[in-house]
């Protein structure tokens, strides 16, 4: 965790630990205001003739010095009431004996009307403690919430990180090679217009690396839509064929189309055609002389693939295959991939790369 997070996250812990704090101190008033309450209606109830919801209970001076009452408090309380200074005294008393909580007050004739306060207390008792406990289990979840959030803003900045360090240096060597072209271009070394063609094309390949760039922060700012219609995916393939070809000649390598019949389903045209694209040109990028292409339709899905007979995908290559700017054993693999899947899963698709014996497939199912 960075400096920044730590920072935050001792925040955290301070406001938690001063939100407790208060929380108990509002718990112990609340108890405090209930207790008084009590009291106070409990003393009410003494001097009213009518006893309302408490239980006044009346004991005479007989059973108040009766050794060994029916309750135990009432040895303690004839105790009191034979003091002189607490018989003289008319005032509502609290009196605590026996595990009991008692309020009472002395009559003219020496006995006494008196409330057990012990239930309602050890009502109040329960609320207040269950109230504490759960605004301290609301306040450490909150607290764990807040912590985790932390944790995944300063995971997604290093992310953002990372994603523009690896942007910038996939896109510094098209830079290079256009610079290096140019200067040579300039010093003679090279024809003009040899180095042209390769100044185009790394400014196409420099185009597409920031089309795939956008398109990734496209879809990690959710404005990623797409917009199904009704068509063909062998279509798809023939557009695809169509543009790899020029490259797939340039590298010696075979396009073999197996696509016998149309596949209708629903799809974003736009959308698909980039993860067929790119799935078809990692498959040229890896191919050793052929790549096979096709689709077809079962079992409620249609599906399209690419493989090439390239040598299989090693795991260390499987592991990154769909990471941004991820680098396998032959260097970096490109953010292609990592937006096909993007494009791909933002429809409801699934789209997976795994070894074949004859080389690496890239298999796009869509429901039908």
């Amino acid at each position: 965790m960075g400096a920044v997070g730590r920072n935050a996250v001792e925040r955290l812990r301070h406001q938690l630990t001063v939100t407790i704090a208060g929380e108990l101190l509002a718990v112990a008033a609340a108890f405090l205001i209930g207790f008084l309450v009590i009291c106070a209606t409990g003393a009410q109830a003494l001097s009213s003739p009518e006893s309302g919801w408490w239980q006044v209970r009346e004991l005479s001076a007989a059973d108040l010095r009766a050794k060994g009452g029916a309750q135990p408090w009432e040895g303690a309380l004839g105790l009191h009431l034979r003091d002189e200074g607490f018989a003289a005294d008319p005032r509502p008393q609290l009196l605590h004996a026996g595990g009991e909580l008692l309020i009472y007050r002395t009559s003219p004739a020496g006995g006494a009307r008196c409330v057990l306060a012990t239930g309602p207390c050890a009502v109040l008792t329960l609320v207040c403690t269950g109230a504490h406990l759960a605004v301290v289990v609301v306040s450490l979840t909150r607290y764990r919430r807040e912590i985790d959030a932390v944790d995944a803003l300063e995971a997604r900045g290093m992310r953002a990180e990372e994603y523009f360090g690896n942007a910038a240096h996939e896109l510094k060597a098209p830079l290079m090679a256009i610079g290096g072209w140019s200067e040579a271009a300039r010093s003679g070394l090279v024809a003009p217009d040899e180095a042209y063609v390769s100044i185009n094309k790394e400014t196409d390949r420099m185009a597409a690396l920031v089309d795939q760039i956008m398109g990734l922060a496209r879809a990690d700012a959710g404005r990623l839509e797409a917009h199904p219609r009704r068509a063909d995916l062998r279509e798809l393939l023939y557009d695809a064929e169509r543009s790899l070809a020029p490259a797939a000649a340039g590298h010696g390598v075979e396009l073999r189309l197996c696509a016998p019949r149309p596949v209708v389903c629903n799809f974003d045209l736009d959308l698909t055609y980039a993860v067929v694209l790119n799935a078809m040109t990692n498959a040229l990028r890896h191919s050793a002389g052929t790549v096979r292409m096709g689709c077809s339709a079962a079992n409620g899905k249609a599906r399209l693939w690419a493989v090439n007979d390239g040598a299989p995908i090693s795991g260390e290559e499987l592991a990154v295959v769909f990471e941004r700017f991820g680098k396998g054993e032959g260097g970096s693999t490109g953010i292609g991939m990592a937006l096909a899947l993007r494009y791909a899963t933002a429809q409801g698709f699934s789209l997976t790369v795994r070894p074949v014996p004859r080389g690496t497939l890239a298999l796009l199912e869509i429901p039908l």
